[in-house]
């Protein structure tokens, strides 16, 4: 007569309530947060895959605890399992979008714009759901028509071992990476000049604007004291119009007035003093009379694009800028 195992019904219906929090409740709550709050938007169809996802994750989750860990039915069901968990992180990280590269978020606000590349990280945990995957289907091998702790088990070699020893490596080494990677950002200190040199030249003819020059020069610092370098630093400033102004035709809206000469460095290394550098910025010549007449609101569009740890990072920062005539002020105000 032949044994059926049995299945664990109290334990699928207990999973599977505590894998609906973690698949649909906990990620739809937060994806409503932020967007209530203007952290970041989702589109509807991203919000349905995370429903049809969450769901079918439920019932892998229930299948999961369907039958006894020590049998190779447990086994394969967490093959299965694993398998559908690296393709719910590929799902997360866009790999399923298309015309958008895998591990690319963007986090928009009315001022500030963040890119993040998380390639890197995306590709970790998908190697890592894949050793899961392989280290369950050994076992499930291993276990073919014994249970766990039989003498036929013993007997057998238990490759699965050695993966389920590296899974744990890989998995402290990922928190590790994770942790150190917060550490880290939170000692790195920017900083800018409040006080900003400025010159002026009308090359001797005041009363005429076709050959004066205006420059700006941002002294700043950085100092990193994390563990990674920040690699291929570019940063560049636009100065754009606005329809604040009291003269629409010297000083027209949304016109890019002036710009920076992009600052770009290698590397800003770690543990060590402070650098620093300078951002100059000119002004176009067709638009001095305006800014040197006229009280205006200027927008200044921060741009800054690096690699960090293995993530590539790419932020813009708008502010707006009471500006006041350069002949009052005779320099940035």
């Amino acid at each position: 007569m032949r044994y059926t195992i049995p299945l664990q019904k109290k334990k699928m219906i207990l999973y599977g309530i505590l894998h609906a929090l973690i698949y649909l409740a906990l990620p739809l709550i937060a994806i409503y947060i932020l967007d209530i709050v203007n952290v970041v938007s989702f589109s509807e169809g991203f919000v349905i895959g995370i429903i049809v996802f969450g769901i079918i994750g439920v019932i892998m989750s229930m299948l999961k605890h369907a039958y006894p860990e020590d049998t190779a039915k447990n086994s394969v069901m967490r093959f299965l399992v694993s398998i559908y968990r690296a393709i719910y992180i590929f799902y997360l990280f866009g790999g399923f979008t298309l015309g958008v590269e895998l591990g690319y978020y963007q986090i928009q606000t009315e001022t500030i714009t963040v890119t993040l590349g998380l390639k890197f990280l995306a590709w970790l945990l998908l190697i890592l759901y894949g050793i899961n995957s392989l280290k369950y289907l050994l076992r499930a091998i291993e276990l073919r028509g014994t249970t766990e702790g039989s003498l036929i088990h013993q007997e057998r070699i238990k490759i699965s071992l050695l993966f389920k020893v590296f899974g744990i490596v890989a998995i402290i080494s990922i928190s590790a990476y994770l942790v150190s990677i917060v550490y880290s950002g939170l000692r790195i200190s920017p900083g800018i000049s409040q006080i900003p040199i400025t010159t002026y030249d009308d090359s001797g003819t005041p009363l005429d604007y076709s050959d004066d020059d205006y420059s700006v020069l941002f002294p700043f610092s950085l100092q990193n004291r994390g563990l990674y370098a920040l690699k291929d630093v570019l940063i560049r400033v636009e100065i754009w119009t606005t329809p604040f102004s009291t003269n629409w035709t010297t000083l027209p809206p949304f016109r890019k007035v002036g710009e920076s000469i992009p600052f770009y460095s290698a590397s800003f290394s770690t543990l060590r003093a402070a650098s620093y550098g300078i951002i100059p910025i000119y002004f176009y010549q067709p638009y001095l009379q305006g800014l040197s007449e006229n009280y205006a609101t200027l927008q200044l569009k921060f741009y800054l694009s690096t690699y960090y740890a293995g993530i590539y990072i790419d932020t813009s920062l708008t502010l707006d800028y009471p500006w006041e005539p350069l002949n009052n002020t005779f320099g940035f105000p």
